[in-house]
């Protein structure tokens, strides 16, 4: 029985610290754009999906368009291949998209660099402070979950030798 509790709780912390080791632009980053005031946010899962929101607001008038594609990193290159486009777009309503020529990926600073025509622009990952709380509460249930098994069972074996 011991035996048994003891791999139980290696298993499940080994699963717990089996995190994904994924060196690919997760979550959001946001950046300017090329055309105006132009803002560009892009939406990496990390499943290979990724959406594409971009938009203007100048005080007065204000639009949003949203595409979605996949990605691949190769190297520190991520090359998006857009596949559609929202049916309510105002500006980007067709593909291909003519957003940036290429995209680089800095793990170290953690940004995206644009570039279009020459010109770079700096992408940084845009992260809330729900986003905090939220990766917050899944860290300390990920480090409690695999002990909570192997403890449950160890408290259980306890009490099943006390009462004999």
């Amino acid at each position: 029985m011991k035996q048994l509790i003891i791999f139980l709780f290696f298993a499940f912390t080994l699963v717990a610290c089996g995190n994904s080791t994924d060196d690919g632009p997760v979550g959001s980053y946001k950046g300017s754009g090329y055309r105006g005031l132009e803002q560009i946010v892009l939406d990496f899962d990390s499943d290979g999906n990724v959406e594409c929101h971009v938009g203007e607001s100048d005080g007065l008038a204000s639009w949003g368009d949203e595409a979605y594609g996949t990605y691949t990193l190769d190297q520190s290159t991520i090359n998006i291949t857009f596949t559609a486009v929202d049916d309510d777009n105002v500006v980007y309503k067709s593909l291909p998209l003519e957003l940036f020529d290429s995209l680089r990926y800095y793990k170290s600073s953690d940004t995206i660099v644009m570039y279009k025509d020459g010109a770079s622009s700096t992408m940084k990952h845009h992260v809330t402070s729900v986003d905090y709380w939220l990766a917050f509460i899944g860290y300390i249930f990920a480090i409690l979950f695999p002990l909570a098994i192997p403890l449950a069972a160890l408290a259980m074996t306890i009490y099943h030798l006390n009462k004999k």
